[in-house]
């Protein structure tokens, strides 16, 4: 059996053997909580375990509840892992480029080393497990990835990560946030075949409840378990924690809006290689795509004057690139009518 303890930081280790398990039941009568006995429900804590929530998503996706912790929005679940496998100046991990700024981001505020592997950006955004394994060593607890990628908007093939988890000795992180604008089926009922696999996703894009900061981890037990002991003891609302549940209970109105935002991505991505400055549409599975343009700076500048924002990729191997979120039909019309303004 994968023994996933022997990855934890020894503080980690300390800690919870000191720590009394948090209490996943509630008793008739509480005088220990220093809580306002009105203004109920308000003015009691939440479930620690956000217990609904997770009996919620075990009903979406088919896991046990207990493969299942929610957080403050996958950044809390990186900063989680990282806490947990990592220690300081001392252990890496590995992560690929280009890709979301949260893991580097969030490595260096831990102060553990991130050792980056370049995507195969000239062809499908792809890498292999043989270039991730050989950038990690012997102090690398944990590697991330995306899939679908961001800004890329290409997942990576299921055999890579899969493979990846066979054949690394740590933990496999798959940040899916993307996961349901794409047509291949997420890998998040992989974990209970591979116990080194986390998948994280989010309410913020198909399930459009940005608004909640809903973060959500599939693992065996052993990894939720330990995520929410080192996690906060509320880490989202009472509040939030019932909207997310009703937003799970919309998944055909959630598809509805899924189908729309792939049928304007196809109209945005047509209409945005006819533009005569536009070099390259990458392709995509997500709510956004890529595209090169010739003098992107120039032209992203003019449109900030223009009251309009699109995302610049950090990395340099995408000079020139812009990322462009699919909104309304309307907001999507209003940009491309900018765009067709500029001269090539």
């Amino acid at each position: 059996m994968y023994d996933i303890s022997r990855l934890l930081r020894p503080n980690i280790v300390r800690a919870l053997d000191a720590a009394v398990e948090r209490e996943q039941h509630s008793e008739p009568l509480r005088f220990d909580r220093n809580v306002n006995p009105f203004n109920a429900p308000l003015s009691r804590y939440p479930d620690a375990a956000d217990t609904a929530l997770c009996q919620a998503v075990s009903r979406q996706s088919g896991l046990r509840p207990d493969c299942i912790a929610v957080h403050h929005g996958v950044t809390e679940a990186v900063d989680i892992l990282l806490r947990l496998f990592c220690s300081p100046r001392e252990d890496n991990i590995v992560t690929t480029t280009p890709s979301r700024d949260l893991v580097r981001e969030r490595a260096a505020l831990a102060d553990v080393a991130c050792h980056e592997v370049p995507l195969d950006v000239a062809h499908d955004f792809g890498v292999s497990v043989e270039a991730l394994l050989s950038a990690a060593d012997e102090r690398t607890k944990l590697i991330f990835l995306c899939s679908p990628g961001s800004p890329s908007g290409v997942s990576l093939r299921a055999e890579v990560v899969l493979g990846l988890a066979d054949a690394f000795d740590g933990l496999v992180v798959l940040d899916a946030s993307y996961a349901d604008f794409s047509p291949r089926p997420s890998l998040y009922k992989e974990v209970a075949h591979h116990p080194n696999l986390v998948v994280l996703t989010a309410l913020n894009s198909a399930w459009a409840a940005a608004a909640l900061t809903v973060g959500i981890s599939f693992a065996v037990p052993e990894v939720t378990r330990l995520m929410r002991q080192v996690g906060l003891p509320h880490p989202i609302s009472a509040v939030a924690a019932h909207e997310a549940e009703r937003m799970l209970s919309r998944r055909t109105e959630v598809e509805q809006w899924v189908n729309v935002i792939r049928e304007e991505r196809a109209r945005m991505m047509a209409a945005m290689a006819m533009l005569p400055f536009c070099d390259k549409v990458f392709p995509s599975e997500t709510n956004f795509f890529l595209v090169r343009l010739r003098s992107a700076d120039r032209i992203w500048r003019w449109l900030c004057s223009q009251g309009v924002r699109l995302h610049r990729p950090s990395s340099p191997l995408l000079a020139d690139c812009l990322r462009i979120t699919i909104g309304s039909a309307a907001d999507n019309s209003r940009l491309l009518s900018l765009l067709r303004q500029i001269k090539g």
